[in-house]
């Protein structure tokens, strides 16, 4: 009996990795990536000052705001998958505790939920120094840029239309490989 549900702990806790797996494999609808909405990059503010008519001082703040997000996105990615790792290795032992393997599940959900709420707060951060008609403008701009980019998908990050633009294509080749990780 204590080995049938050790078996069944291990199985779940594989499913759970498996459906993190796929997660991270495949962005979620609406441009999010595998922990929420996209990041801001400092170099996407400044493509968007001028677009979005931001004051200096708000495209200054907003760039500040992105780069300690950037930071701060790095170290939580780092932490989920060193627990990743720390429960494969669990699972690959010959007799792993089933509530030692349950508790670093559990861990890696909550370091996941951590990254996703970090990048909501980016979020709503940007949304409280944009003006109601800029943060629409914003909307329209990933919406357009979200569908050029499924567009082009399969033609390894080179827009239809690109005349050059070898910025916007490092840029895009950047994301992918972050998506692939």
């Amino acid at each position: 009996m204590k080995m049938q549900r050790l078996r069944v702990g291990v199985l779940m806790a594989a499913a759970v990795m498996m459906a993190g797996t796929v997660a991270h494999a495949r962005p979620g609808k609406g441009g999010e990536g595998k922990h929420g909405p996209p990041m801001l990059r400092p170099e996407m503010v400044d493509r968007l000052a001028d677009k979005l008519g931001l004051e200096d001082q708000v495209a200054r703040s907003l760039k500040e705001l992105a780069y300690e997000a950037q930071e701060k996105a790095i170290e939580l990615g780092a932490e989920v998958r060193q627990a990743r790792l720390k429960l494969r290795r669990m699972l690959d032992s010959d007799n792993p505790d089933e509530g030692d393997v349950l508790d670093q599940v559990e861990r890696v959900g909550e370091l996941k939920t951590a990254l996703k709420k970090h990048r909501v707060r980016l979020m709503l951060a940007v949304r409280r120094q944009l003006t109601p008609e800029q943060l629409r403008s914003l909307k329209q701009l990933m919406r357009k840029r979200h569908h050029k980019e499924r567009g082009a998908r399969g033609q390894r990050g080179m827009d239809r239309d690109d005349k050059g633009g070898g910025e916007e294509r490092s840029y895009r080749r950047e994301r992918s490989r972050e998506r692939r990780r």
